[in-house]
């Protein structure tokens, strides 16, 4: 979002993060948004805290991991308000680093089953994207072509979701990408008086209310 073409405040880009912060609302953006299907379940998700994947990402933009309980089922997240021509590349140095942090608890067999990785790019800048979601359409057409490295993640592009979706959603990060999609200040003024209506329960409204007081100083 930018009003007059300034670039995005920081209370803007927070919101998500802070939403992204929250368990249960990335169990929602997973079954909403990427699945559709609730394959999370209540209080089945949590947050990765190996110190190494703490330590190397605490200094990104926005790189959460998530996992299933009692599964080897990894999600990774990243939030981009701009469009990022790398991400693809640094998706793949991700999921290798959550891979190899992985191995290191595990003694690996013939038979050893490596974890599922989820990679997921939520992106609510207002330029087009045009980078493919599966890095095997960039990569070089050589002989060898059974040998592309190849990696697809799952792109939320603000953009492309309608607006009834995001509403219907009744999830706080549902309201706060259809809070991103305003592009004027008139325009968001008039959003946030539709999100706190739709609003659910005390943490929802007082978030909304504190974003509100932020970017509309």
């Amino acid at each position: 979002m930018s009003f007059g073409g300034a670039k995005k405040t920081n209370s803007q880009d927070k919101l998500i993060e802070n939403i992204l912060e929250d368990t249960k609302e990335v169990a929602q953006l997973i079954n909403q948004f990427v699945e559709e299907q609730n394959v999370v379940k209540k209080g089945e998700l949590v947050r990765y805290n190996n110190s190494y994947i703490t330590k190397k990402y605490q200094s990104k933009e926005a790189n959460l991991i998530y996992k299933l309980k009692n599964q080897e089922i990894f999600f990774l997240i990243e939030h981009r308000s701009s469009v990022d021509n790398n991400i693809q590349f640094k998706m793949m140095n991700y999921c290798l680093d959550i891979m190899r942090e992985w191995s290191k608890n595990q003694k690996i067999r013939k038979n050893t089953e490596y974890p599922i990785i989820v990679p997921i790019v939520i992106y609510t800048g207002n330029q087009e994207w045009k980078i493919p979601e599966d890095i095997e359409e960039q990569v070089e057409d050589y002989t060898y072509e059974d040998y592309k490295v190849n990696l697809q993640f799952n792109l939320i592009n603000i953009n492309e979701i309608p607006t009834k979706q995001l509403l219907e959603s009744g999830s706080m990060i549902g309201y706060a990408m259809y809070l991103e999609k305003a592009q004027t200040k008139e325009e968001l003024v008039e959003s946030l008086k539709v999100v706190i209506r739709l609003a659910s329960g005390t943490n929802q409204l007082k978030q909304v209310r504190k974003y509100r007081k932020r970017t509309l100083k």
